[in-house]
């Protein structure tokens, strides 16, 4: 649609439209990676946050207003726990992720048993800040 040029027409304004503005980048994350693709992005449309290999992202997406990003609002890429490297001797029994909260159990493979470290059956590791962190694997031996 062409808009008509805005015109004073005894004392008032006819013509023309006004529109908000669009969004340029938005802000860049730490771990985060630029985003040119939100260059444009409409008035009360959102731009999806974007992190770099290894890091996920949290906290809402960015909202355009008027032509700037609202504040950050918990935004942030955190790092993903790398799969855990698990011997022979041992099994996942169940894992939730790799996200930050996220838990990975680890057992006796089948046909093996705990003989030191710790005796439990199972032992549940937690991802904290990049890495699956918990108790001690126990060391297992072949039963038999």
């Amino acid at each position: 649609e062409e808009l008509e040029p805005f015109q004073c027409w005894l004392g008032e304004f006819r013509g023309g439209l006004c529109a908000p503005a669009r969004c340029g980048l938005p802000p860049r994350l730490v771990d985060g990676v630029a985003q040119e693709e939100c260059v444009g992005t409409a008035h009360e449309s959102a731009c999806p946050l974007r992190c770099g290999l290894g890091f996920y992202p949290v906290g809402p997406d960015w909202e355009c207003e008027f032509g700037e990003y609202l504040p950050a609002q918990g935004q942030a890429c955190l790092r993903e726990c790398p799969p855990r490297v698990i011997t022979s001797a041992h099994r996942v029994t169940e894992t939730t992720g790799n996200h930050t909260g996220d838990t990975l159990t680890v057992a006796c493979a089948d046909g093996w048993v705990p003989v030191s470290g710790n005796l439990a059956e199972a032992v549940t590791l937690t991802c904290l800040n990049g890495a699956f962190a918990g108790p001690d694997l126990p060391v297992c031996e072949e039963a038999g």
